[in-house]
């Protein structure tokens, strides 16, 4: 199918341009009409799999590129970007480039997984001299300070407490 440019009093054409060439005043008057070809448009198949967006034109004239970018939701990362069915893994955009046919695209977006061991090794101090370091006496208040920062007073009061406990409860079992 094509566009039909024909001859009319009240207009005047300025300048015709054909896949990049422009064509000049000898050749627009040769001919009574020109047929200017349209270039198809394909679609692209876009889906997703949990909480994101992908941005980018799904319809796409022939021949050109598009582009598409996918940002997951807070909480969520890209596990894997599929075209045409084909694994491409995590990348966070993707180029059709001169399209001719029609494609899909399908990103899959999951829940980031929580490690429960970072909350036991994430910024804890390993020795004894990071754990002085991170103790700063300029930053109390001068109130009472209670001297020894790892309270082994504590525990080894309740050390004693359970000691005596476990004694007194031999004690009154033997006594029945």
């Amino acid at each position: 199918m094509g566009f039909l440019l024909g001859y009319c009093d009240t207009y005047t054409v300025g300048t015709i341009t054909i896949d990049g060439k422009v064509l000049d005043e000898d050749e627009t008057n040769v001919a009574n009409e020109i047929i200017i070809g349209r270039k198809d448009i394909y679609d692209i198949t876009v889906t997703k799999q949990g909480e994101g967006v992908i941005e980018g034109d799904t319809a796409v004239y022939e021949g050109l590129d598009q582009e598409f970018i996918f940002t997951p939701a807070t909480g969520y990362e890209i596990s894997d970007v599929l075209v045409d069915g084909n694994s491409l893994g995590a990348i966070t955009s993707y180029t059709f480039e001169e399209v001719y046919a029609t494609h899909t695209l399908e990103v899959i977006f999951t829940k980031v997984q929580e490690d429960l061991n970072d909350d036991f090794t994430e910024d804890k101090p390993s020795t004894e001299e990071d754990l002085n370091d991170d103790f700063d006496n300029e930053s109390l208040d001068d109130n009472v300070l209670t001297g020894d920062i790892n309270n082994i007073s504590l525990f080894t009061a309740l050390a004693i407490i359970g000691a005596l406990s476990i004694l007194m409860h031999r004690k009154r079992r033997k006594a029945k």
